[in-house]
């Protein structure tokens, strides 16, 4: 018996390529930030050290003229050691300042590389995604045009197992008199019903089409019959020349005698 071809489960392609690229992405990122944050609290820690470094030249300074101020006041030699060192405190102020503009504009302009690198990584991460997005809607694509073919494919061979039963119901059979008044059902053991019945394995659909046939009764002339295989009847002699079709809906085998198209069990 034929059966219906079976849709073909989605693809997972375009979610795993999606995942992969975006954790690449996120570990880049994460690594620009950190150094961005690294370089800042360098940057910091330096300008930290030269404030703490000037104000402890200051400190010192108002201790050497803590002498000068006292009663008495002090002696030339004392104000010149006293100007020397002003002098140099002053120049020390100047080149700490000088590094201290120095260390601001780098840091200005490591932030602005930063920014340029960050922009640049927003973009290749668009890129990236791009084509992530394009293998996504191929795919979607292509599923549904599996589904359409599937549906077309059901669709024919409907049409030629409704053809092919049209073209059966129309042959006259020749039954003789005698068969058509006197019908005798085939008796089957329970050992014979379960090996046809593993034969098939005929499992019960819930949207399967059920077909109206009892025992001494013509099959449906849309139930579409199949000639018994000779793998089981030669097993079973008594189901040779026999035919034979499925109802879904109960699980059953119906076996037909070609003679007149009776069922003559069901299984």
């Amino acid at each position: 018996m034929a059966e219906e071809p079976r849709s073909v489960p989605e693809l997972n392609l375009a979610d795993a390529l999606q995942r992969g690229i975006g954790l690449r992405l996120d570990r880049r990122f994460t690594g620009v930030h950190g150094r961005i944050y690294f370089v800042a609290g360098l940057l910091i820690v330096a300008l930290a050290a030269v404030g703490l470094a000037l104000w402890a030249e200051l400190h010192d300074l108002k201790a050497d003229l803590a002498p000068a101020n006292a009663p008495g006041g002090a002696s030339e030699e004392q104000f010149a050691v006293q100007r020397t060192q002003l002098n140099k405190l002053d120049e020390k102020l100047d080149r700490n300042s000088a590094e201290a503009a120095r260390a601001t504009r780098e840091l200005a302009d490591q932030a602005a590389r930063l920014a340029r690198l960050d922009e640049k990584l927003d973009k290749n991460r668009a890129e990236a995604t791009r084509p992530v997005r394009e293998v996504a809607d191929q795919t979607a694509r292509l599923l549904s045009l599996v589904e359409k073919l599937d549906k077309n494919l059901a669709e024919t061979t409907r049409a030629l197992q409704e053809a092919a039963l049209r073209i059966e119901s129309s042959k006259e059979w020749a039954v003789p008199p005698e068969t058509a008044s006197t019908f005798v059902a085939m008796t089957l053991s329970d050992g014979e019903r379960e090996i046809i019945r593993k034969f098939f394995g005929v499992r019960k659909k819930d949207d399967a089409v059920g077909f109206d046939a009892k025992v001494g009764e013509i099959a449906p002339a849309t139930a579409p019959l199949y000639p018994v295989p000779s793998l089981l009847y030669n097993d079973l002699p008594k189901l040779k020349d026999h035919r034979f079709f499925a109802d879904e809906t109960s699980g059953t085998i119906i076996i037909v005698r070609p003679s007149d198209n009776r069922v003559v069990a069901t299984i």
